[in-house]
């Protein structure tokens, strides 16, 4: 007897099942039974929100570190237009002499 099932998509749940997770590639669900899903669900939440980003990969801290520095230069650009939407650059220029 096994305790997890595979749904496909379009099939139903057994009755005393919940969903412990959906599948990212569209196949289907996979089902524990009703309290054993709940303590599965929190593992893998737990395990990808702490593990997994606390301890990237190396592609990963690559991909984070990319979406850093995309965030820095938004960052920049948005406060450079916001100077001169406010009529501070005459201001910013006078500061830096």
């Amino acid at each position: 007897m096994t305790l997890k099932k595979i749904i496909p998509e379009g099939g139903c749940c057994p009755r005393g099942y919940g969903v412990a997770w959906r599948s990212n590639y569209g196949m289907g669900v996979t089902v524990y039974p009703i309290p054993l899903n709940l303590i599965v669900r929190g593992f893998l939440h737990w395990y990808f929100k702490t593990l997994v980003h606390c301890f990237p990969s190396k592609y990963e801290g690559e991909l984070l570190a990319a979406k850093m520095r995309g965030y820095q230069k938004f960052r920049e650009d948005y406060n450079e237009r916001l100077i001169v939407l406010s009529g501070m650059e005459k201001r910013k220029k006078e500061i830096m002499k």
